[in-house]
């Protein structure tokens, strides 16, 4: 039988799986639209709770999935589902993909819809992210840039354990002087093993490097065809969003109809 901590969470959460640049965003903005559901956009130190200072990278297995690090994971999201009027709690976090069965170790009740898209877009993108600094995402969500930026940067701080700040410390003493006595870490997206050595090479060969390992962990999970899982493609959503959107829509339990298709077609 179901402890009641595990009916909190059964058939109320959903992780969206997926690598930088895949679509990830605007899926999740798709949910984010409505009243019933609860948004979690990216609260990596949520995640990231001991196991990033202990490895300094993200790439977590399954036996970092600790009792200590479960409970306060899903304590934090057991909260966000403490609301009479939220049915749904969707998370997206791409450095997620870097972790999966640490992931479904900590949420194993959560339901998944894992969303690729053409390695050699995401890779332009990300460059383009890195080297231009462009943000499409503001842009479609009518968003500034700068101010959309520093926002996420700022409500993830607000996540970091005390236990954790030794990991942050360069970028907390960034916020906290207004950027006078540090510059944060010029590496941009989830960090693979690795990650330090690679700052050595060129935007063009970190972006491919961060892709390779994320499609590898994300192909090896597909192909195990896990249950409760949905697997969607980037280009088909937005090449034909109505058909794409009611296999969603069917698949978390939502009535036909309730995902913004104006999202995608405008």
């Amino acid at each position: 039988m179901p402890s009641m901590e595990e009916k909190v969470f059964k058939n109320r959460t959903l992780i969206i799986l997926g690598l930088p640049r895949s679509g990830t965003t605007l899926l999740a903005e798709l949910f984010g639209r409505l009243d019933s559901v609860a948004l979690e956009n990216e609260p990596n130190p949520i995640w990231r709770f001991l196991n990033y200072s202990r490895l300094g990278h993200e790439e977590f297995s399954k036996a970092q999935a600790t009792k200590e690090v479960s409970r306060h994971i899903r304590a934090y999201f057991e909260k966000r589902l403490d609301n009479a009027s939220t049915t749904l709690l969707v998370e997206k976090t791409p450095a997620n993909t870097l972790r999966i069965d640490f992931v479904r170790s900590v949420l194993p009740e959560a339901k998944i819809i894992v969303i690729t898209r053409s390695s050699r877009d995401i890779i332009d993108s990300i460059v383009r992210r890195v080297e231009l600094g462009e943000d499409r995402n503001a842009t479609k969500l009518e968003d500034q840039k700068l101010f959309r930026n520093l926002r996420l940067r700022a409500n993830k701080l607000r996540l970091v354990h005390p236990r954790d700040f030794p990991a942050y410390f360069r970028t907390l003493l960034f916020f906290a002087s207004g950027g006078m006595l540090a510059r944060t870490e010029a590496f941009w997206g989830p960090r693979f093993r690795g990650w330090q050595q690679s700052m050595q090479n060129s935007a063009v060969h970190r972006a491919t490097r961060q892709v390779e390992i994320m499609e590898s962990k994300l192909q090896e999970f597909l192909a195990k065809k896990p249950t409760g899982t949905l697997a969607i493609r980037y280009e088909n959503l937005v090449g034909d969003p109505d058909s794409v959107l009611a296999d969603i829509e069917k698949f978390v339990g939502l009535k036909q109809g309730a995902l913004d298709r104006t999202l995608i077609k405008s």
